[in-house]
């Protein structure tokens, strides 16, 4: 998913996983994204246009809509 973002133009700022391995894995695949601490840190972020969502989808629904 986040290839093709890349690929049609998109910016990767943040990666958040609670497992350390996954997101070590990802910061390598996307140099230069920032590791977030937290989800609330990428939805508080003003700057963040779209957030792609990798999880489980009854995980993902608890995300909500942003306003």
């Amino acid at each position: 998913m986040c290839n093709g973002l890349v690929e049609a133009g998109a910016t990767l700022k943040w990666v958040y996983d609670p497992d350390p391995e996954k997101v070590e894995a990802f910061v390598e695949q996307f140099p230069g994204v920032e590791v977030a601490e937290s989800l609330e840190q990428i939805l508080n972020d003003d700057s963040i246009k779209l957030v792609a969502a990798a999880a489980i989808p009854s995980d993902r629904s608890a995300l909500g809509p942003v306003q």
